[in-house]
């Protein structure tokens, strides 16, 4: 779907941040056990995610963030509160990446 004729080859012009996005947008959704478990077993315990959301100083995007964090069945990889939850846990997004692939065989 990606790859055009170049008259010797196909090749895929997209960029590696491109090919990243749109790998990110196939991953499965998580359910909530998988994510929780996975939070665990990276080392967090969810009272600790809790204390870090609370610490966000946008009331909005705190408040947000929590609702996504207590409340959600699923977890989408690409969803913003991803975003949040990665920078606040200080992880990249290959991290994060690699986090899923693990989480999604619990």
């Amino acid at each position: 779907q990606f790859h055009e004729w170049n008259g010797t080859g196909w090749i895929d012009s997209r960029t590696e941040e491109e090919k990243l996005s749109y790998k990110r947008s196939q991953y499965p959704k998580l359910t909530r056990y998988q994510f929780m478990r996975g939070l665990l077993e990276m080392g967090f315990k969810s009272s600790d995610i809790e204390a870090q959301i609370m610490l966000i100083e946008d009331e909005f995007t705190r408040e947000l963030t929590m609702i996504g964090f207590k409340d959600a069945t699923n977890f989408v990889r690409t969803g913003p509160s991803i975003d949040v939850m990665r920078d606040m846990l200080k992880r990249t997004d290959l991290e994060i990446d690699e986090f899923w692939e693990n989480a999604l065989l619990l």
